[in-house]
């Protein structure tokens, strides 16, 4: 089994080289037309709604006689079992960048999976040890790190723009929702403080400018 994204497999082949019963599988990729999708999505799938499909469209005993069968009969279930679950889900779509952790944070947590792995299989306590003591590194770093990128973010961030607004708004809570909306001005949206301030002002001058007249009607001004 194969998880690609962004690319298409243009072969599977068992390669039957080894001495042992588990031969190494080659997945041959194209890279011609590599395309990163814009937005990562999340699945939720309706699993009763997944099993219904899957019963009624895949045969659970298919007949098999000779190589072209099993091809045929894999190449339907992976088939068959895509579609059901892209008509038995729900996706949503994640707008927020991702974080790219560094590769030297990326690596120990590639051995730290692996010495999970080996302590769960053999219980050899110096595994064990090895793996709370890395876990503590990666967490430690992992901490500094967001740390790091949040400092970078605040002073980045700025009212002359939507970046500081976009901020606030997304680390407010949402029981008690701090609203600072832009103001929409002559030139389009404003979000810094002397911007809507200029704003108001200048509508505030245009809107309450004195009337030339009655000035010059004496009459008229001392009866009002």
């Amino acid at each position: 089994m194969a998880i690609s994204k962004g690319m298409t497999i243009t072969e599977v082949s068992s390669i039957p080289e080894l001495s042992s019963d588990h031969n190494p599988v080659l997945f041959e990729m194209s890279l011609d037309n590599f395309t990163s999708p814009a937005l990562s999505t999340y699945a939720f799938p309706n699993w009763s709604k997944f099993q219904t499909i899957l019963t009624s469209t895949l045969p659970g005993n298919p007949k098999i006689s000779n190589t072209d069968d099993i091809d045929n009969s894999i190449q339907n279930f992976n088939t068959t079992f895509k579609n059901a679950f892209n008509n038995s889900s729900t996706f949503k779509s994640i707008n927020k960048p991702l974080s790219c952790i560094p590769s030297v944070i990326r690596e120990k947590i590639k051995i730290k999976n692996r010495l999970r792995k080996d302590w769960q299989d053999t219980k050899y306590p110096p595994y064990k040890t090895q793996l709370n003591k890395l876990q503590k590194e990666i967490k430690n770093e992992l901490k500094n790190f967001h740390s790091a990128q949040w400092d970078k973010k605040l002073a980045e961030a700025s009212s002359d723009d939507d970046s500081l607004y976009k901020i606030v708004k997304y680390h407010t809570n949402k029981n008690n929702t701090l609203h600072i909306p832009p103001i929409v001005g002559p030139m389009g949206l404003h979000y810094s403080t002397k911007d809507k301030v200029n704003l108001f002002a200048d509508y505030l001058e245009s809107s309450l400018q004195e009337n030339p007249e009655p000035y010059d009607d004496d009459d008229f001004i001392e009866r009002v």
